[in-house]
């Protein structure tokens, strides 16, 4: 089931989605990420009030967070990629190191809400639902190491 429509059971109907309502959602991941990968999550820090709407800085804070708390767990060193000139970082200055590390490790989208979306418009759920999709995928995927039962093509000869 795609994450946007299982953050959209968690949280409701509405569309878009307040700083409270997204960090229960990413509570919840944390909790699944501490626990299978063994890791120890990093303290969130928020300045903001929690029925304010989440924005693109937002999600880049936290995911920048999360991937800096899991690093341990990388079996891979991520190979960079190129930031596509036709799609600029729309977020903050302060931010913007953030969301450029998260693009060029594959954490986020070359094109996506740390691109598409301005510092302060509301993101909707569709659009973090797709952001923490992405990042979990990227998540497993340097984090994983395969098994040469399970993969064939691994093995020698």
């Amino acid at each position: 089931m795609p994450i946007g429509i299982v953050l959209a059971l968690i949280m409701g109907p509405k569309q878009t989605v307040t700083l409270s309502d997204f960090f229960t959602a990413t509570t919840r991941l944390e909790s699944a990420i501490t626990k299978v990968l063994k890791v120890k999550a990093t303290e969130r820090s928020n300045t903001k009030q929690l029925s304010s709407l989440v924005t693109c800085d937002d999600l880049a804070r936290e995911l920048y967070r999360m991937k800096q708390f899991t690093k341990s767990a990388w079996t891979v060193t991520p190979n960079k990629k190129k930031l596509d000139a036709k799609f600029p970082i729309k977020t903050s200055k302060e931010v913007s190191p953030l969301a450029v590390a998260l693009i060029e490790d594959g954490f986020a989208p070359t094109f996506g809400p740390l691109t598409d979306m301005g510092p302060s418009e509301p993101l909707t759920i569709t659009q973090i639902g797709e952001a923490l999709g992405y990042f979990m995928a990227r998540l497993a995927e340097i984090t994983h190491v395969p098994s040469q039962k399970f993969s064939p093509e691994l093995k020698d000869g």
